[in-house]
């Protein structure tokens, strides 16, 4: 009921402006009717409201399309009245719930809690619906999602009061690990103490709750059960890496270097991200330099201390987003299908910034 009069009042021309659903069904005519490519942009301050709204956009246009792909199903039926109602729902349930599982992993990748919003979008991202004609109006024929600018420094650090990406809570406590054992949440560990116990204890309980709804998403989305291993596999041993300390090598004379401090957190890291420990220390704890004139010889080079650091936090940083981008490109892989000969389409895209 709360839907049908919403999309009731949002097709009313006499509707008080701005509403999301009047927005979006503008957009879906302009693309089904008048045949004309349309984009959204959505932008405002943070906790303005814009990852809610892109949802409801697409939430909607999902629904216009399963309406009519129904419509064009019983259309097409020798008994138009047989079983109208079983495919309508089958209808609305395949194309509507693509879009809240894309978006329930993107958020959950590319979201964190900043000191403004419980659930902020740390990333832009650009949704191009393939809409094609089908009698009257049109459907989603397919769906490909672009992304720019995740903040993966927020991976390694971030502000007190902060979290990282909401994946690593949700991933711990499903598992009962505390995040008060890794190095690269404990700025949100300190924060989480300030607040008091019951809301601690709280937010836990959400963490533990919407892992679940993810692992669901993913395998509806395509991914194998060692796809989804993999990757709480690969989230798991980035978690190990930030704990990885280094201290100064004993090698005498002045060429410095540094050691990994304790074995432990390095074999684990390793472990969990399928590579040998040996190969993983040697490239936190030195430079490769190939000269570039003669025979093109291969020195390396010792870091010290704090650049091993640094390099640590840079290797975690750009795993992290290989682990976003092959999210991205299995979700396009399952939700933008070939097109079809001779298929007239449009594009509605959605831009979220």
């Amino acid at each position: 009921p709360g839907w049908t009069s919403a999309v009731a009042a949002a097709a009313n021309p006499s509707s008080p402006a701005p509403h999301i659903f009047a927005v979006a069904e503008r957009a879906w005519r302009s693309a089904t009717s008048a045949g004309a490519d349309v984009a959204i942009i959505v932008n405002g301050e943070s906790g303005a409201g814009k990852t809610e709204a892109c949802r409801q956009v697409l939430r909607y246009v999902s629904r216009c399309s399963a309406e009519c792909r129904v419509a064009a199903n019983a259309a097409a039926s020798t008994a138009p009245g047989a079983g109208t109602g079983a495919k309508r729902e089958e209808a609305v349930s395949r194309l509507g719930a693509a879009v809240p599982d894309t978006a329930c992993l993107l958020e959950a990748f590319g979201n964190a809690r900043t000191v403004r919003n419980d659930n902020s979008s740390r990333f832009g991202k650009l949704t191009c619906l393939r809409v094609a004609r089908s009698g009257a109006s049109g459907v989603v024929a397919g769906c490909r999602i672009k992304t720019l600018l995740l903040e993966r420094s927020r991976v390694a650090t971030h502000a007190l009061g902060e979290r990282s990406f909401h994946i690593f809570y949700w991933l711990l406590e499903a598992k009962g690990l505390d995040p008060a054992s890794f190095t690269m949440l404990n700025a949100a560990t300190e924060a989480s103490a300030e607040e008091g116990g019951a809301s601690a204890a709280a937010a836990a309980n959400a963490d533990a709750s919407k892992l679940a709804a993810v692992e669901a998403a993913l395998s509806a989305l395509g991914f194998s059960a060692d796809d989804i291993a993999g990757v709480w596999s690969t989230l798991l041993g980035l978690l190990e890496h930030g704990n990885v300390r280094f201290a100064a090598a004993d090698q005498g004379g002045d060429q410095g270097g540094s050691v990994v401090d304790e074995s432990a957190p390095l074999e684990r890291a390793a472990a969990a991200l399928g590579i040998e420990a040996g190969l993983l220390e040697t490239a936190l704890t030195q430079r490769t330099h190939r000269a570039a004139a003669g025979r093109g010889s291969i020195h390396s080079i010792p870091l010290a201390a704090w650049e091993a650091a640094e390099a640590r936090d840079a290797l975690t940083r750009h795993l992290y987003q290989h682990v976003f981008d092959f999210l991205v490109a299995r979700l396009n892989a399952h939700l933008d299908p070939p097109a079809k000969g001779g298929e007239e389409a449009r594009s509605l895209m959605l831009l979220d910034i």
